[in-house]
C-alpha cells in the first residue's frame, strides 16, 4: 500500500483560501491586480511542491485568471517604464555582481512592484526605490536591482523589466535587457607529493580553473615516476614508487568550453629517493648441542635476500642458512640486507638461542676376577664425548679404586661404576657397573716367646702378628696359672704358663696355623693398701673400711682402742670420743707371702646436733602459744633456750630429746623466733633455724556477718516482744469500741440486767423481733420499751461488768541487717485479759501476755531462740462522738540462748542473757458508720525500752565473744485506715475486714558493745544497727463470723520495710456467757 502526504505550510494555506475567494473578486481588481496575483500564486505553487494532481488544478484555475488579466488590461491606463539600464553588461566568471537601474512614471496611481525575468523564468524584485511605492501619484520613481551570475553560465544573459500599478496594472519595457558573456582562460595548479621515496605513497595534485568545467586531465610529455599513474578526472598522479631516480613530466588539462576547449599545461619534475626495508626474523627454538644443523628464516619487506652471520662463533657458525653448534651456550645471529639501487640497507636483527648440552654414552671393558692378592687391576673405559671416564667403586670394604687402578682389599663381589660427569657442552653419562669377584688369600702367624715372670709382676703383654694383617687371638691352656684378655695375660698362681696364638682366618683370608708359647710364674709379694681414714663425729653412724692386697686375698681389721671404737668384719662402730686405731692385715698363700699388717688412725669428735623448732601455722594474739625444740644428736641432754630475736623467752632443760615452752606474752606483729642447744659432752651445741612468725589480732567481729546477725536478732525480737503485746492489745481496744465483746479469741462476759422491762429483756435475750412488737404493745404499761423501740437495731447492747478475752498472733519474715546476712525469723504471742466499763465513756483492763522467737540466721548453723512474758494496763476513753483515745502500757522480761557459728574457729559457740521491756502505746481514732460499712482512720504512737543484760558465749577460749549489756528506745509514729463490712445470714453475723498502715520509727538504733571474752582488757568492737525498719507500710485482711455466743476471727497482715518483710497471722475466737 502506498501513502500520499501532502505538505503546506500555514502561510500556503492562507494563500489558498484566499484564492478560492478570487473570482467573486477580479471585478474590482482589474487586469494589472489579476496579472500580478497569478504570477504570484504561481510562484508560490511552485515553491510548495504540490502534488501534480493537485498541481494540475490549480493550473486550470491560473489559465482562467490569465484569460481574465488579458481582457482587464485592454482597459486599464497606462503604465510607462521611462528608462532601464545595466552595469556591468559583461561578464566572465560566475559570481558577478550586475546593477540594473530602472526609471518610470506610475500614471497618478501609487506602484506595488517591480520586477526583472530572466529569459530562463528567475525573477527577482526591486532592491531600493526612491521615492517609495506608497502614496506617490505622477512621479518619476528610480529603482535600483542588484543580480549575481550563477555558476556554469557561459551564455549571455537577458532580462525583461516589469513594474506593477495598483497590484493590478503592468508596465514592461519594450526591449530585452542583454548581459554578453566573456570566456576567459584555463589556469592548471600543480602541488608537489609529500612522499617521494620508493615504497611511500606518492600523490601529487594538479587542478584546473577557468574556463568551463569539467576537465580532463592527461600526460603530455615525460613520463611518470615507476609505480605510479594519472587519474584523467582528478588530475591527481598517485601510487607507489618502485625505482629510484629523477622524473620529469607535463600534466595537460582540457575544459569543456565548445566549441574550442580550452587548455593549460604544468611540468612536474623531481626525484624518488631509496625506500627503506625492514628484515623479519622468524625466532629459532633451543637446540640440544648433538641435535645437528639448524635452519635460519628470514624475509625483508622489499623481499631482497637475507644474509646471516654468527657473533657468537664459540658457540655456533653460519653458513647460508644453516647453523652448525659448536657448544653450548647462547647461539645470537645477525639478519642483515645491503639494500640496493632502489633500497637503503635494513637494520640488523638479531636473534638468540640456546644450545643446551649434548648426551654422551660410556664403554666399560668387563674386568676378570681376582685374589684377593693377586695385586690391583686396571679398568678401561671410553666415553662417546671424548671426555676421560672417572671410576669409583661401590663395595669400598672390597676394593677401592684409584685412577684406572683397583686395589683388593676383601673377599667378596668388587662392583665398579664407570661415570662421565659431563662438563658445559655434555651432560652427565648414564652411569655403567662392572663387578667381578676377589676370592680369599692365605696367611701365617709369627709368636714372640714371653720370658718368666713372677706372680705379682703385672700382666705380660704378648707379641704375635698374621701375615693377613688380621688380628691374632691367644687363649691360656693353663687357665689355674694364667689367663688371657685381649694379649695381656694375667697371672693367677705360680707355675707353667702355656699361651696358644691363633688366626681364624676372615672372609678374604683363610685360617693361620696355632702357634703355643710357654713360660714359668714364680711366687709373689703380698701388700696391703689401707688409705687414711677421715674424722669422724660421734652419732654419725657405723662405717664399712676397704683395703685391699696386692695378691687379691682378703684382708682383715681390728680395733686396737676398743673403748673408742670396736670392729665387726669390716664395720667399725663409734663408741666414745677419742682416737680410734684399725689395723689391716693379710697372712698370704701357696702363691702370695704374707702382707706387712698397715694401721690408720682417726679421731671421734662430739657429735653435731640439729634442732627443729615447731611453731603453729595461726598465731593469735592473746591465744597460748606452743614451742617445741626437738635435738637430734647422740642421746643429748642440757637444755634449750628460746629467743624472740635477741630476748629470750625462756631456757628449759631437755626431756628424751625435746624442749617444749608455752607464753601468751607476744605482742601482735611480727616475730623471729629461734631456740639454742647448750651441747653436752658427746653433742656439740647448736641454734636452730629462725622461724618468723606474725602473731595477729583476732578479726573484727563486729564484721563478722553471723555476729551483726545474732545482734539484730535479739535487738529485733526485744522489739517484736513488746510490739505484739501493744498490737494484740490495741485489737482488743479496737472492738471495746463499739461494746463488741466479740473482739478476742476467747471472751468470756458477766452481765446485770438494766431494765426490768420484757421488751429489755426479749433484746438481751436477742429475740429482737419479739421485743419490738412487745414495746408497741399495751402490754408495755410503764412505757420503758417506748424508748427501746425508739433505737436503731443493733444500738442496745448488754453492759457486762468485766470481760475476759485472749488473743493470739504469729509475726514471721525476713530481714538482712547492713553487713550481715540473713536472718529468717517467727514470733508467736499470745495475749489474754480482763477488762470492764471503769465510768461512762472510759473502758480499761489488765493482760498478761507470753511470747517467744526463733531467730535463723544465716545457713551455718547460727540461731537465736527467746522468750518474752509481760503485763499492761490498757484503756480506752470515748472522750467526743465516735472519737476514741487508746492507752497500753506494759513492761516484760525477755531470756534467749543463742547459737553461732565461728568460721574462724571452725567451732559452734553458745549463749544465754536475759532483758527487760517497758513499752507503751497511745492511739487516737474515729469511728464512721455508714450501713454495713465502719470506717476508722486513726493516727497512733507505739514506744518500746528494752535491755539485753551481758552475757559471754562459750565453746572456746579463743573465740567466744563477751557481749556487753545494751538498751535503746523505740519510738514509732503510724497512721492507717481500719475498714468492716457486715454481712447478715442465717446462722449469725459474718464480717469483711481491711487494714492499712503507714509507720514512721522515730528512734531505736542500737549498739552492742564487744570484745573477745578471753581479752578482758581489750580491743572492744560495736556493733551498730537498727532493730526494724525506718519505714513500714502493712496491710491486712481479716474475716470475723459469729454463731450464737461463739465468734471466730482471723486476721492476715503483711508489713514491708527497707530490707524487711513481716508477716503477721492472728486467730481469734470468743465464747460469750451473759448472766442474767
Amino acid at each position: 500500500m502506498f501513502a500520499r502526504r501532502q505538505t503546506v505550510t500555514p502561510g500556503l494555506g492562507r494563500s489558498m483560501l484566499g484564492f478560492l475567494d478570487w473570482p467573486r473578486q477580479y471585478v474590482s481588481l482589474g487586469a494589472s491586480g489579476v496579472h500580478k496575483t497569478t504570477l504570484n500564486l504561481f510562484a508560490l505553487l511552485r515553491r510548495a511542491r504540490l502534488p501534480a494532481r493537485l498541481l494540475a488544478r490549480y493550473i486550470g484555475v491560473f489559465i482562467s485568471l490569465a484569460i481574465l488579466s488579458v481582457f482587464a488590461s485592454t482597459a486599464a491606463n497606462a503604465v510607462t517604464i521611462n528608462s532601464v539600464s545595466a552595469s556591468p553588461t559583461t561578464f566572465t566568471d560566475p559570481g558577478t555582481l550586475i546593477t540594473f537601474t530602472m526609471a518610470f512614471n506610475t500614471d497618478n496611481r501609487a506602484w506595488t512592484g517591480a520586477t526583472f525575468t530572466d529569459t530562463n523564468g528567475s525573477v527577482f524584485s526591486v532592491g531600493t526605490c526612491s521615492p517609495g511605492p506608497n502614496g506617490q501619484t505622477n512621479q518619476a520613481v528610480t529603482c535600483t536591482f542588484t543580480y549575481t551570475t550563477p555558476a556554469g553560465r557561459i551564455t549571455d544573459l537577458q532580462f525583461i523589466p516589469m513594474v506593477t500599478v495598483d497590484g493590478l496594472d503592468t508596465a514592461t519595457s519594450s526591449g530585452l535587457i542583454t548581459i554578453t558573456y566573456v570566456p576567459s582562460t584555463v589556469t592548471l595548479a600543480s602541488t608537489p607529493s609529500a612522499a617521494t621515496q620508493v615504497g611511500q605513497s606518492y600523490s601529487q595534485t594538479n587542478v584546473a580553473s577557468g574556463g568551463m568545467a569539467p576537465y580532463t586531465y592527461s600526460i603530455s610529455a615525460g613520463s611518470l615516476p615507476a609505480g605510479t599513474s594519472l587519474n584523467s578526472a582528478t588530475g591527481t598522479v598517485s601510487g607507489t614508487p618502485t625505482a629510484a631516480g629523477s622524473f620529469n613530466y607535463t600534466v595537460q588539462a582540457v575544459d569543456s568550453t565548445t566549441p574550442a576547449h580550452l587548455t593549460a599545461s604544468q611540468t612536474v619534475s623531481g626525484t624518488i629517493a631509496k625506500g627503506t626495508q625492514t628484515i623479519s626474523f622468524t625466532q629459532p627454538a633451543n637446540a640440544a648441542l648433538t641435535s645437528g644443523p639448524v635452519t635460519l628464516s628470514a624475509t625483508t619487506s622489499s623481499g631482497l635476500m637475507v644474509a646471516f652471520t654468527s657473533t657468537t662463533t664459540a658457540v655456533c657458525t653460519v653458513s647460508g642458512n644453516s647453523v652448525t653448534l659448536l657448544s653450548a651456550g647462547t647461539c645470537t645471529i645477525d639478519a642483515d640486507q645491503a639494500g640496493n639501487a632502489n633500497y637503503q640497507a635494513a637494520t640488523t636483527v638479531s636473534r638468540s638461542f640456546a644450545v643446551t648440552q649434548g648426551t654422551q654414552a660410556i664403554s666399560f671393558a668387563q674386568p676378570a676376577n681376582a685374589a684377593l692378592t693377586s695385586g690391583p687391576v686396571a679398568l678401561s673405559a671410553t666415553a662417546s664425548s671424548g671426555l676421560t671416564v672417572a671410576f669409583t667403586s661401590t663395595t669400598t670394604a672390597v676394593c677401592t679404586v684409584s685412577g684406572n687402578s683397583v686395589t683388593l682389599l676383601s673377599a667378596g663381589t668388587c662392583t665398579i661404576d664407570a661415570d662421565q660427569a659431563g662438563n658445559a657442552n655434555y651432560q652427565a653419562a648414564a652411569t655403567v657397573s662392572r663387578s667381578f669377584s676377589v676370592t680369599q688369600g692365605t696367611q701365617t702367624i709369627s709368636f714372640t716367646q714371653p720370658a718368666n715372670a713372677a706372680l705379682t709382676s703385672g700382666p705380660v703383654t704378648l707379641s704375635a702378628t698374621a701375615s693377613s694383617g688380621l688380628t691374632v687371638a691367644f687363649t691360656s691352656t693353663t687357665t689355674a696359672v694364667c689367663t688371657v684378655s685381649g694379649n695381656s695375660v694375667t697371672l693367677l698362681s705360680a707355675g707353667t704358663c702355656t699361651i696358644d696364638a691363633d688366626q681364624a682366618g676372615n672372609a678374604n683370608y683363610q685360617a693361620a696355623a696355632t702357634v703355643s708359647r710357654s713360660f714359668a710364674v714364680t711366687q709373689g709379694t703380698n701388700v696391703i693398701t689401707f688409705n687414711t681414714l677421715p674424722n669422724r663425729a660421734l652419732g654419725s653412724g657405723s662405717f664399712s673400711l676397704s683395703a685391699t692386697a696386692s695378691s687379691g686375698l682378703t684382708v682383715t681389721f681390728v680395733s686396737t682402742t676398743t673403748t673408742v671404737c670396736g670392729v665387726s668384719g669390716a664395720t667399725v662402730s663409734l663408741l666414745s670420743v677419742g682416737q680410734c686405731t684399725v689395723e689391716a692385715r693379710q697372712a698370704g698363700n701357696g702363691s702370695y707371702m704374707a702382707a706387712v699388717p698397715v694401721a690408720q688412725s682417726f679421731s671421734v669428735a662430739k657429735a653435731a646436733t640439729t634442732i627443729t623448732l615447731h611453731v603453729p601455722a595461726t598465731n593469735l594474739y592473746g591465744y597460748p602459744l606452743t614451742l617445741s625444740a626437738t635435738v637430734n644428736g647422740v642421746a643429748p641432754t642440757g637444755s634449750i633456750t628460746f629467743r624472740d630475736g635477741g630476748a629470750t623467752l625462756a631456757t628449759v632443760v631437755l626431756s628424751g630429746g625435746t624442749a617444749t615452752f608455752i607464753t601468751s606474752g607476744l605482742s601482735a606483729g611480727s616475730h623471729d623466733l629461734s631456740a639454742s642447744y647448750s651441747g653436752d659432752a658427746s653433742n656439740l651445741p647448736t641454734m636452730s633455724s629462725v622461724v618468723s612468725i606474725m602473731v595477729n589480732l583476732r578479726p573484727d567481729p563486729s564484721q563478722d556477718p553471723d555476729v551483726i546477725g545474732l545482734i539484730n536478732a535479739q535487738a529485733s525480737a526485744m522489739e517484736r516482744f513488746g510490739q505484739t503485746q501493744i498490737d494484740n492489745i490495741r485489737d482488743r481496744l479496737t472492738r471495746l469500741h463499739g461494746d463488741d465483746d466479740d473482739s478476742g479469741p476467747v471472751a468470756f462476759g458477766m452481765t446485770v440486767n438494766q431494765s426490768q422491762s420484757k421488751a429489755a429483756q426479749q433484746w438481751f435475750d436477742e429475740n429482737k423481733d419479739d421485743a419490738q412488737a412487745y414495746a408497741g404493745s399495751p402490754d408495755d404499761t410503764d412505757g420503758s420499751a417506748q424508748a427501746l423501740a425508739a433505737m436503731p437495731t443493733g444500738s442496745v447492747q448488754e453492759s457486762p461488768l468485766f470481760h475476759l478475752w485472749t488473743t493470739g498472733s504469729v509475726s514471721f519474715g525476713s530481714v538482712t541487717p547492713s553487713g550481715g546476712t540473713e536472718n529468717s525469723f517467727s514470733t508467736p504471742g499470745l495475749t489474754a485479759g480482763i477488762d470492764t466499763q471503769v465510768m461512762k465513756h472510759l473502758k480499761a483492763g489488765i493482760a498478761i501476755g507470753y511470747a517467744s522467737d526463733k531467730t535463723t540466721i544465716g545457713d551455718d548453723g547460727t540461731r537465736s531462740d527467746g522468750k518474752s512474758i509481760s503485763v499492761a494496763l490498757y484503756g480506752s476513753y470515748n472522750f467526743l462522738p465516735s472519737t476514741f483515745l487508746d492507752v497500753v502500757g506494759g513492761y516484760g522480761h525477755a531470756n534467749f540462748d543463742s547459737e553461732r557459728y565461728s568460721s574462724d574457729g571452725d567451732v559452734l559457740l553458745k549463749g544465754a542473757r536475759g532483758g527487760e521491756e517497758w513499752f507503751g502505746s497511745a492511739a487516737l481514732s474515729r469511728e464512721f458508720k455508714s450501713g454495713a460499712w465502719l470506717v476508722s482512720p486513726f493516727g497512733r504512737v507505739d514506744a518500746v525500752h528494752w535491755k539485753l543484760d551481758s552475757y559471754a558465749e562459750t565453746g572456746s577460749s579463743t573465740w567466744a565473744l563477751n557481749y556487753d549489756s545494751m538498751n535503746t528506745t523505740s519510738v514509732r509514729t503510724a497512721l492507717g485506715l481500719n475498714m468492716s463490712y457486715d454481712i447478715p445470714v442465717d446462722w449469725g453475723k459474718l464480717s469483711l475486714d481491711a487494714a492499712f498502715e503507714d509507720s514512721y520509727r522515730l528512734s531505736g538504733d542500737y549498739n552492742q558493745i564487744l570484745n573477745y571474752a578471753d581479752l578482758t582488757t581489750g580491743p572492744f568492737y560495736s556493733v551498730t544497727g537498727e532493730a526494724n525498719s525506718t519505714n513500714q507500710v502493712t496491710t491486712g485482711l481479716g474475716l470475723s463470723a459469729k454463731v450464737g455466743t461463739i465468734n471466730m476471727r482471723a486476721k492476715y497482715q503483711l508489713s514491708f520495710g527497707n530490707g524487711w518483710r513481716v508477716e503477721n497471722q492472728n486467730f481469734i475466737g470468743s465464747v460469750g456467757f451473759p448472766l442474767n
